[in-house]
């Protein structure tokens, strides 16, 4: 089997990333808010500010601590590589790329910087729409198997004697 082909895709933050995160963060802080508001007993006009406080923080939070991944990810047909364009003076690292979810148009990957780095996993959410052409060869690189030197490619032809 051959490995996928070369590719490079430029990211930037995404929009609705954003608001799905936030919507989210809300939601889970919210529905915290309103049990937490019931267990008390508490009235319900307080219920409704709790859980209307409580869904304003949560997605106050999942917008701060949503990175703001842009950058360049890179496939040389063996290795993945990173470079994020906000660091200033950052290299490129290497690292594997893994789909932990395919909603068909949306994919979230996680990078994970080769080991020896001293860096956490990197979630990056990407549109099919945003990437334009290079999708299909994203995917043919995130799900294909790494190279090795030890691997054969196929021969064609009979065998020489």
């Amino acid at each position: 089997m051959r490995p996928a082909p070369a590719v490079t895709i430029q990211l930037s933050g995404d929009p609705a990333w954003a608001v799905a995160a936030a919507v989210l963060g809300a939601l889970a802080a919210g529905c915290t808010g309103a049990l937490l508001g019931a267990h008390l007993e508490l009235p319900l006009t307080r219920i409704l500010w709790i859980t209307l406080a409580s869904a304003a923080a949560g997605a106050g939070l999942a917008l701060r601590f949503l990175p703001g991944n842009s950058g360049r990810l890179r496939w040389d047909g063996n290795q993945h590589w990173w470079f994020c364009h906000a660091a200033s003076g950052s290299a490129e690292r290497s690292g594997q790329v893994t789909v932990t979810l395919d909603l068909d148009g949306w994919l979230l990957l996680r990078f994970l910087p080769a080991e020896g780095t001293p860096s956490r996993a990197l979630w990056l959410p990407l549109r099919e729409a945003k990437l334009g052409s290079t999708a299909q060869a994203l995917r043919a690189a995130v799900y294909s198997r790494r190279f090795t030197p030890d691997d054969q490619l196929p021969r064609r032809g009979p065998e020489p004697e």
